[in-house]
């Protein structure tokens, strides 16, 4: 009886072995994910995990509902010694990626063994998502998270902006130009929101000079500009939008404005940097006495921090900075943001150190039922746990899609093979 079950155990793992070897030398043996219903990603081998490819989907039947794009998503390990830009072209083709009238169709094939993606595009669409675009944006959105084996996120970005530049070339009649539309109100705006950002950042740092307050202080009135802009941006948005509305209609030379808010943005970020770190590490007296202090090195600090502090400063959500007189008998500790960002305060201890420990999907959603997530949480302080439940969109059935639920199919697009691929 244990002879059989060790067996069975060694079956099943050679099994799954196997699984993950499984190399798809022909078109016709990479699933279609159009014999499921109206879906765009085949990822047989579950690379990526339940939650993750859910998510991609609803992405991707998003772009179709919005512009009718088809983009099929392959995440396989291999495919033996076949070329895989030939391969992806010869897949694209078979499938019939994009809408027949259109040629809007997108094919993103990644291989784990070859450590290789490649991109596709119909003939709609590749005078705008050119070879070169392509390759820009696999190395500037995808490949560096590939490298750390977080291919759900290098995705999600880099589908996310080959969308971007495709819709922006979009004309009227639903064509890719190579050349987009003009948005002079738009930029505008931006321009706008720029502007008054750098005017906030200018009227900080010369007002620091103006004012007698603390080092620490003034370091806290940088920090907002640096870090927490983005709770007013919404706001400055809305009197950009105002501005730009306002000034519609007069000529605007936006290379040079747009030259010049450059030079300024450069200009405050690093006035802001160096000014950060000169009132960080600025001398100090102590509030009480007046005696001069000196900060204590790493080693030093932490007796005169408590332990959830030394946990923040461990996992980098806080950082801290202890000065003390000659004689030890003042300390002053002065809290800084860390460069942690996935940490929030724990309910229990009142420390930055709660986190996202695990995210199960417990039932996937359906076109008929919203779908549910578990995710769990834990303080890497006093390891305080709880979970909460979040609830996944229904699926939408794309205008586009045929009514029956039994399958479905590609719009019949074409490819010549243009595109761009990248190795990481």
């Amino acid at each position: 009886m244990f002879s059989t079950k060790i067996h069975l155990l060694i079956l099943s793992i050679t099994l799954c072995l196997g699984q993950l070897r499984a190399q798809y030398t022909t078109v016709q043996s990479i699933p279609d994910p159009k014999q499921r219903g109206n879906f765009f990603v085949s990822n047989p081998l579950n690379i990526i995990n339940a939650e993750e490819e859910q998510e991609l989907e609803q992405k991707l039947q998003q772009i179709e509902r919005e512009s009718t794009i088809e983009i099929a998503l392959v995440i396989i390990n291999s495919i033996g010694n076949n070329n895989p830009k030939s391969f992806a072209t010869d897949l694209f083709n078979y499938w019939g990626v994009g809408k027949a009238s259109k040629d809007n169709g997108l094919l993103i094939l990644v291989l784990i063994e070859e450590r290789r993606i490649e991109f596709i595009t119909g003939y709609g669409i590749n005078q705008v998502l050119t070879d070169q675009k392509c390759v820009d944006i696999q190395q500037s959105y995808i490949i560096s998270h590939f490298k750390q084996e977080d291919y759900a996120r290098g995705l999600d970005r880099g589908i996310s902006e080959a969308y971007r530049v495709l819709n922006a070339s979009r004309d009227a009649d639903g064509v890719y130009r190579a050349q987009p539309k003009p948005t002079s109100r738009i930029e505008q705006i931006l321009l706008l929101v720029i502007s008054i950002w750098v005017l906030i950042s200018l009227s900080t740092i010369f007002s620091n000079f103006l004012v007698k307050k603390e080092p620490y202080e003034k370091y806290k009135r940088l920090d907002f500009v640096a870090n927490d802009f983005w709770v007013i941006l919404p706001i400055l948005f809305i009197i950009g939008s105002g501005i730009g509305l306002w000034f519609s209609g007069y000529p605007l030379n936006h290379q040079i404005y747009g030259t010049i808010s450059l030079a300024l943005v450069l200009i405050c970020i690093y006035s802001i940097v160096a000014l950060r770190s000169h009132y960080r590490h600025a001398k100090r007296n102590c509030p009480k006495t007046g005696k001069p202090m000196a900060i204590l090195d790493e080693s030093e600090e932490d007796e005169y921090l408590a332990k959830g502090q030394v946990t923040e400063e461990r996992i980098k959500s806080k950082q801290y900075d202890v000065w003390a007189t000659h004689d030890k008998t003042e300390v002053l500790v002065l809290q800084y943001k860390g460069t942690a960002r996935k940490y929030s305060t724990c309910s229990k201890c009142s420390y930055t150190t709660n986190y996202l420990r695990n995210s199960v999907v417990t039932s996937r959603a359906t076109y008929t039922s919203t779908g549910s997530k578990r995710q769990d949480y834990e303080c890497k302080h006093c390891h305080h746990k709880y979970s909460k439940t979040v609830t996944l969109p229904m699926l939408v059935e794309s205008s586009s899609s045929s009514s029956s639920s039994s399958g479905g199919s590609w719009g019949g697009g074409s490819s010549g093979g243009s595109g761009g691929g990248s190795s990481w």
